[in-house]
Parts: C-alpha cells; structure tokens; sequence
C-alpha cells in the first residue's frame, strides 16, 4: 500500500464555540416534576414542559404551573406543542384527554376539550396531535388514531387498518399526508382530502424500506422536505417521491455512524442547520455538512442522559426534556486569533462514486492526531464499509498507522447496486463517506 507523509501548516482565526449549559428541576426552579416528556416553545418565546405532575411555562424568568386545581383534566401531560406553528393554540395531551388553550394573554383560557366520552375518540390516553390543510384534528393515542373532521370522527385501530394500536408520533407533511408513526407497525400514511373520507397509502416498513425498525418513536420533516424518522434502531432519513428506492435511504445509527445511541426519540434541527437526535444515552449533534458528530451525556452538563424531546427557541438555545428536568444549552462561536499551527485531523474519499465494481477509498491521518493518540508514534485507525441497513460488510483496516495518505481499493463483487457506507475511525475522530454502487 503506497503511503505518503503530509505536513500542512496554516496560519488562521479560530472559532471557539463557547457551551453554557443551564438545568432546571424541582430542586432550583418551580418545575412540578422531573419527569419532562415534551417541549413546546410559542412565538413570545415562552417555553412550556409537560410533566407527570402537571403543566409549566417559562418565560422572562418567571414560571407559571398548571394542574387540575386550575383547570386541567389531569395533571399527567404526555404531549405538548402549538398547533397551528406559532398560534396561540396549545394543545395538551393527557391521559384523560386532549385540551386546547389559548395563551395569548397572561391568563390562559381552555377553549376545547377532547375525549372518549364527548367526542368519540379512541381513548382518553393522548400521545400526539396534529393538524392538517383541511381542519382535520388528528388525534393519536395508545390504544389507535382518531381523525376529527367536519362531517365526522374516523378511528383506526389494528382491527381496521391500523398495523399497531400505539401511536408515538404524528407528522403533517406540505401535501397534507399525515405521517403516523407506531410502536411496531412502522409508519401509517393517510390524507383526509374533505371529499371522499381519509384515504391511505402503503405503509413504510422495514421489509422494503430504510427504515431502520419498525418501531417508530418520532417524525420530523425540515424545510427541504428531507424527512427524519427516529426509531429504536437509529435514525433513518428519506428524501425524494419513491419511498421503495432505497437510494433515496440514509440509516444513522451506532454501526454507520457516532450517534450515542439507537434509541431515537427526539429530531430537530437548530437555526446552523446542524441536526440534534435525543437518545436514552444523551444527546448527539450531526453537523449540517453532515461530515462530524458531537455527543452529550451528564458528564457535560445534561441533566439526565434519558432524552424525550428537545425544541429550539428563537435565540438559538436548545431545551432538552429528560426524566431527571431540563436543561437549556446554547452554543456561540467567538472569533480569535492564534499564532498556533491547525491542520486537519483526518480526510476520506472515495473515487470512482458511483462505481462497478471497485473504488479507491483514500484516508489522510494528520499529524496532530499523532500527539494525542499515539503508541510509539502510531495511531489507531478502523476502515469499514455498511450496508445501508447498518449491517458490517467488510473491516478493509485495523491497523496502526503513521500520519500520512493512505489509499486502499474495495471490491464489491457479490455485493448488490445500493448505498454503502465507509466509516473512518482515527483516534476519537470519525468521518462517513457515503458510497454507491450501481451494477
């Protein structure tokens, strides 16, 4: 294998990013419990936390709580979020049903409430909610979906078309098609288009999708369309009309890539485009150029590694729901200058892409990793290719090497047309090239 030693010296600014971690619990502000299962955030930038033991907001400083004693029908909240976006309609769901305030005064004001016994829901223990183009008010639950429209109330259960009772997450995407995540039966779509009822497409599900588990555990759609479904498998993303294209798949989890943990609940994305998962192991930070991962745990300042949900509100911050409280971290980056010499830790390509059947992959090991992680002057460096389902392929390196470019070919004879992963690991440094094979 050809290696050649490299040395790059640059002169530069540095960006240092400047973390503040700030966690509220029942020790040292007026949250009513620890246990904080979800986060809505309005557009005053008032932050609301649904808890075991009640309703709370924040806002300059000041909390308000919310119980049964002033209004709730139950102080066990499951679900919270503005619906519509940046309303003053928050919708609430307990285990007694949904309830719809209003907040845009200093004193809330409940303008709906949704149940079994009123309204004909499935069940009164609320998950998630959401709405559609068309004023339909879906409404999902433990026990299957309701869809609330003008000429009536639909349910679905596993008797009727519904592949699993338990619904952990609604998602309504731009052409109306509402997303319906499961806890087994991955993902349900269907559209209530006013004319003929709720009609449904083919379910997303692990047998012909990317789809990384069938247990879906939360939906989110970015503005490019690019949809996020977190699972108890990792992360799996979709791009583009073909949901049976699994070129159009991109699977993140422990295998193909640095997330902390394959037990997603939570997906968003701050305003640098950079994507934040919340795992039951802490929390990890994709970079928008979608090249390297970061990852929060209690030894950082994160209250409770056991993620729920996470919001970012209109400066930037991030609101973290565990069951041990919640935490605000906010991230800046300051420009300084420096006289010291900064190079590259570690670089992976791959040419040709596509290919049929081999490519070179070429990694470059930098020098500054060779005073960090060094055994007699080498560094520990791992190359191995995924499938896209997360599966080992092949381990191409494990060796130790010296600082340099190294280049080595893969063969993918026996392999089928698809995408693969290539996973670089170099010290504590990872890099993931995405590679496809078209035969």
């Amino acid at each position: 294998m050809k290696r050649i030693i490299l040395t790059i010296g640059l002169l530069i600014s540095l960006n240092v990013n400047a973390q503040t971690w700030k966690s509220f619990t029942t020790d040292n502000s007026n949250l009513p419990d620890n246990m904080v299962r979800s986060i809505a955030i309005g557009s005053d930038n008032a932050v609301w936390f649904a808890t075991e033991s009640g309703l709370a907001s924040f806002k300059n400083n000041v909390w308000e709580v919310y119980t049964t004693e002033n209004g709730l029908s139950s102080n066990k909240i499951n679900y919270v979020s503005f619906l519509p976006f940046n309303s003053d309609s928050l919708w609430i769901g307990t285990d007694n049903g949904a309830a719809i305030l209003t907040t845009d005064s200093d004193d809330i004001s409940y303008t709906r409430f949704i149940n079994r016994e009123n309204d004909e829901i499935i069940s009164d223990t609320v998950t998630a909610a959401e709405l559609d183009g068309l004023s339909g008010n879906w409404i999902g639950t433990d026990k299957g979906l309701s869809v609330i429209t003008e000429s009536g109330i639909y349910n679905f259960t596993e008797e009727n078309g519904l592949e699993n009772g338990e619904v952990s997450s609604l998602k309504t995407l731009p052409d109306n098609w509402v997303h319906v995540g499961t806890a087994g039966g991955g993902v349900s779509r269907l559209k209530y288009n006013g004319v003929d009822a709720v009609t449904s497409a083919s379910r997303i599900i692990t047998t012909w999708s990317g789809l990384a588990s069938d247990s879906v555990l939360t939906i989110y759609v970015t503005d490019d369309t690019l949809r996020w479904y977190g699972t108890t498998q990792g992360v799996s993303t979709h791009h583009g009309e073909n949901t049976k294209d699994i070129n159009n798949w991109w699977i993140y989890n422990t295998y193909t890539s640095d997330i902390i943990d394959n037990y997603v609940r939570a997906i968003v994305r701050d305003k640098n485009g950079n994507m934040w998962f919340g795992t039951k192991k802490g929390l990890s930070k994709l970079s928008s150029d979608k090249s390297t991962w970061q990852s929060y745990t209690e030894d950082d300042g994160l209250v409770g590694n056991n993620v729920f949900d996470i919001k970012v509100d209109m400066h930037n911050n991030l609101w973290i729901a565990t069951d041990e409280g919640v935490s605000m971290f906010s991230e800046s980056a300051t420009s300084v200058n420096s006289n010291e010499v900064e190079d590259y830790k570690i670089r992976l390509t791959n040419y040709p892409n596509p290919f049929n059947p081999s490519t070179t992959i070429e990694y470059i090991v930098s020098n500054s990793l060779q005073s960090r992680f060094s055994n007699l002057g080498l560094v520990a460096v791992e190359l191995i290719v995924f499938d896209i389902l997360g599966h080992k392929v092949e381990t191409l390196v494990n060796s130790q090497h010296l600082p340099g470019i190294y280049r080595i070919s893969w063969n993918a004879v026996g392999q089928s047309s698809g995408i693969y992963f290539c996973k670089l690991k170099a010290g504590d440094y990872t890099l993931i090239r995405k590679m496809l094979v078209l035969k």
